[in-house]
């Protein structure tokens, strides 16, 4: 099996709620790596002990995962550049009024630059469903990565259960939840060998 950097799936410690997404959990047989929003799931890393903190049912989560018609990701140039931080409006600072009590520390999201890759809103559509662009960069990453197609969300629909995008690589399986809405960044997409 290839080697895989399983942190880019895991959550940023400072932004994250659950303090196990922030680092791969080892459980049964496998290795998960998410932060809530992307997970792929590997064979066990050698001598990982488990992840006693992560609930069991994160094993679960892969049960009804799709290998149905598998197909290339679509063609994409990331946007390149940065933009102000939406968090901090571009100051760098975390101003919060404690009634009345002001204390200001350094943005998370950006680290105190006030700026953010552009890429971390831009979002991209495929066949209805709305992806945040930097997670598809992300699985473009893995070893020869391929996209479910035969098992596809489709548009986001109020009231209706949103299932993830199913994908496969050299060595696992992942999973990735649409957005609701599309950035002000947003590209349409189409699947490699479909007319437009």
């Amino acid at each position: 099996m290839p080697h895989i950097d399983l942190q880019p799936f895991c959550g940023d410690h400072g932004l994250i709620v659950r303090d196990y997404l922030s680092r791969p959990i080892h459980i049964g047989p496998w290795t998960i790596a998410t932060n809530g929003h992307i997970a792929i799931r590997i064979p066990r890393l050698p001598d990982a002990a488990d992840t006693l903190t992560a609930p069991a049912s994160i094993a679960t989560i892969f049960d009804s995962h799709s290998t149905e018609d598998l197909g290339e990701l679509p063609l994409f140039t990331p946007p390149a550049g940065s933009c102000d931080c939406a968090d901090c409006g571009g100051t760098g600072e975390d101003i919060e009024d404690d009634y009345g009590r002001i204390t200001t520390s350094t943005c998370e999201r950006c680290a105190g630059t006030g700026k953010i890759p552009l890429l971390h809103v831009t979002s991209v559509e495929i066949s209805g469903a709305i992806l945040a662009a930097r997670y598809l960069e992300i699985i473009r990453a893995l070893p020869f990565p391929k996209l479910a197609y035969g098992h596809w969300p489709g548009a986001y629909e109020p009231g209706r259960d949103q299932h993830p995008v199913h994908f496969i690589f050299d060595g696992g399986i992942g999973q990735l939840m649409p957005m609701r809405y599309a950035h002000d960044t947003h590209f349409n997409l189409v699947r490699p060998g479909v007319a437009a």
